[in-house]
C-alpha cells in the first residue's frame, strides 16, 4: 500500500505538469510557484504527524524553497544580479539539509521528498524562464520538468521499486542547477552550450534511473 508521501508525490507531479501547460498557455511563470506553494502546504498538513516535521534539516529545505518561490514569483521585476544571488544562495545551501538530517539522526522520507522537490522546482522554474526569454528553445522544458514526467510514467506503469536519490543522480542534479545559472554569468553563446551539455547529462541520469527501476537492465 502506498504511503501518504508517495501518493502526494504522484499527484504533485501531475499538478506541476498541468501548471507548466497553464503557464505556457497564459505566458505567466507565476503559475508555477503559486500551484507549488499550494501543493507544499497540503504536503505539510497531510504529514503533520511526521516525527521530524520541523527538524533543522527540513527548516533549511523550506527556507531554500521559500527563496526559490519568492525569486520565481518576482523574476520579471528583479535585477539579474539579484536573481543570480538569490538562486545562488538557494543552490549553495543544497546539501546542508542532508548533513543536518544525518548529523542529528532526523532523516526521513518526508524530508527526502521535500529536498527532491526543492531541487526539481529550482530547475523547472529556471528552464521556463530561459525558454520564455528566448535564451534557448522548447527542449529545455522537457529537461526541466523531466522529474515530474518520470514520476508520472512510473505512476502509470506501477513498478515495485521506489524513487531513490543516488549519489550519482544528486551530483548530476547539482551540476545541472549550477549550469542553469550560466546565462547570468557567461555570454549567451557559451551559456547555450552549457545548457545543452548539462541537459544531456541530466537526460542520461534519468535514463540510468529509468532502466534500473524498470528492470530493463536485468
Amino acid at each position: 500500500m502506498k504511503s501518504t508521501i508517495h501518493i502526494w508525490n504522484e499527484r504533485h507531479s501531475i499538478l506541476m505538469l498541468m501548471a507548466l501547460l497553464i503557464a505556457i498557455g497564459i505566458g505567466d511563470i507565476r503559475v508555477l510557484p503559486l500551484l507549488l506553494s499550494i501543493s507544499i502546504i497540503y504536503y505539510i498538513i497531510s504529514n503533520r504527524e511526521e516525527k521530524h516535521l520541523w527538524s533543522y534539516a527540513n527548516i533549511v529545505t523550506l527556507f531554500r524553497l521559500g527563496i526559490i518561490l519568492f525569486t520565481t514569483w518576482n523574476i520579471s521585476d528583479l535585477e539579474e544580479t539579484t536573481l543570480l544571488m538569490l538562486f545562488g544562495i538557494a543552490l549553495a545551501m543544497d546539501g546542508l539539509d542532508g548533513y543536518l538530517a544525518r548529523h542529528y539522526k532526523q532523516a526521513s522520507d518526508f524530508g527526502a521528498y521535500l529536498d527532491m522537490e526543492t531541487d526539481s522546482f529550482f530547475v523547472a522554474a529556471l528552464s521556463f524562464h530561459w525558454w520564455q526569454n528566448h535564451v534557448t528553445s522548447w527542449w529545455i522544458l522537457i529537461i526541466g520538468f523531466m522529474r515530474y514526467s518520470y514520476v508520472l510514467i512510473f505512476t502509470i506503469v506501477k513498478t515495485k521499486g521506489k524513487e531513490k536519490s543516488t549519489r550519482f543522480a544528486k551530483t548530476i542534479a547539482v551540476i545541472f542547477m549550477l549550469g542553469m545559472l550560466s546565462p547570468w554569468v557567461l555570454p549567451l553563446v557559451y551559456a547555450w552550450w552549457v545548457l545543452i551539455i548539462i541537459s544531456l547529462l541530466t537526460a542520461y541520469s534519468f535514463g540510468v534511473s529509468f532502466v534500473g527501476r524498470s528492470g530493463w537492465g536485468k
